[in-house]
């Protein structure tokens, strides 16, 4: 998803300015900002539904509304769909996205901050990248199963690289043609991975 991609490339440029003003990264206001930029309109809408589910649903309904919830609240609703939980409902589907999101979040500024503490700026591109090739050759040759699916998925990632190249290689000159694959690229693999495993 080209969401995806451009929420990979916009956390990496805040890691990367906050690292060069600062000459360090606090995680603790990463965290902070990120909680308070989504969490509570999440919790308003996850509070709505419930109160849907105890005025007009019963029985494997209502129960499935409230794995929903709980998915939806601790970000986790990837993980539940790929377990085959809530799916009686999809009032609160599109939240699988959002939890992809707070994963990665958890994950990436760790990986980055410790990649700079072991390679050089043109290394760990280099190392994120082969990363990323082998990750999307296990998906094809499917080495990988439904769970691995739903919780990482590439297109993140190559924004991730796409702002490292842009921040540690500014005068690095890509020509158009290749722009244009590298597009259709992370186009694909925003699909290829969710139609071909449905999370199962």
């Amino acid at each position: 998803h080209m969401f995806f991609a451009l929420s990979g490339f916009l956390i990496t440029t805040i890691i990367l300015q906050e690292k060069q003003s600062t000459s360090t990264f606090n995680f603790l206001n990463f965290y902070k900002r990120r909680f308070l930029r989504l969490f509570p309109a999440l919790l308003l809408l996850a509070m709505s539904v419930g109160l849907y589910a105890i005025l007009f649903t019963v029985g494997e309904e209502r129960s499935s509304i409230w794995q929903e919830i709980f998915g939806a609240i601790f970000y986790c609703y990837n993980v539940m769909w790929a377990w085959g939980f809530g799916n009686e409902s999809n009032l609160l589907a599109h939240s699988w996205s959002l939890a992809v999101e707070e994963q990665f979040y958890l994950v990436w500024p760790f990986m980055l901050v410790l990649g700079f503490s072991i390679w050089s700026n043109r290394s760990i591109i280099v190392v994120f990248f082969l990363l990323l090739i082998i990750s999307m050759t296990a998906k094809e040759l499917h080495l990988v199963g439904g769970l691995y699916s739903a919780i990482f998925h590439e297109s993140i990632f190559f924004g991730c690289i796409s702002a490292l190249i842009r921040f540690h290689l500014p005068k690095f000159d890509i020509p158009i043609w290749i722009s244009l694959i590298l597009l259709l690229i992370i186009c694909g693999i925003g699909i290829i991975p969710i139609s071909s495993t449905q999370f199962n």
